[in-house]
């Protein structure tokens, strides 16, 4: 006959708990590896038109990169959720994503990033009936291409101040009517750049 003496259920658990705080029970902690190799699953999904899962994988990124203290990325994964954001015609969520970039962005000096989120919020406002203010971000990213002497973004965000200028119309004047794409700048990963219909 085994005499054990019975075993106190609640103790047992506490001492785990307590041995879990002094030791490694848990998980290891994801690391930026982890949240570049999420990023890519991301730009995969994107280049499938799967925008619901392509923002789902940078939402699970974005919080990695912000544990990790990448700054650079979180900037950049806002950026690019911002585009898919545009995408799906939720201009407010792709504003508010942009916003956070343009600010990390310039924090870090990240010029080429900071001309892009600001094309990008440009043409939010231009959805949001801001003409004024859109074309003046357009411009501005457009300065700031040219002072880093980005000749192909120049030419992006020309294309893009001719699509958001008014045409010119009067009694003399003949109308005009711009017909084409504008251009939402991603960072190199989302290099299949993705247009929209104006």
């Amino acid at each position: 006959m085994n005499m054990r003496s019975p075993v106190n259920r609640p103790l047992v658990i506490i001492a785990t708990a307590l041995l879990c705080l002094t030791t490694s029970c848990s998980e290891p902690a994801p690391t930026q590896a982890e949240a570049d190799r999420i990023y890519q699953e991301a730009v995969i999904s994107y280049r499938n038109s799967d925008l619901d899962a392509t923002v789902a994988r940078l939402e699970q990124a974005l919080a990695i990169y912000r544990e990790t203290g990448a700054v650079a990325m979180v900037g950049q994964t806002l950026n690019s959720m911002g585009g898919v954001y545009y995408q799906q015609e939720n201009y407010q969520q792709a504003l508010t994503s942009f916003q956070k970039s343009l600010e990390i962005r310039r924090q870090i000096g990240d010029k080429a990033g900071e001309a892009k989120t600001l094309n990008n919020m440009g043409l939010v406002y231009d959805k949001l009936t801001e003409k004024e203010r859109a074309i003046s971000l357009v411009q501005q990213a457009q300065a700031i291409f040219q002072e880093i002497n980005d000749m192909r973004s120049v030419e992006k965000t020309r294309d893009n101040l001719e699509l958001l200028t008014p045409c010119p119309t009067g009694p003399n004047l003949p109308g005009c009517f711009a017909v084409g794409q504008v251009t939402i700048l991603f960072d190199d990963d989302f290099q299949e750049e993705e247009s929209q219909q104006q």
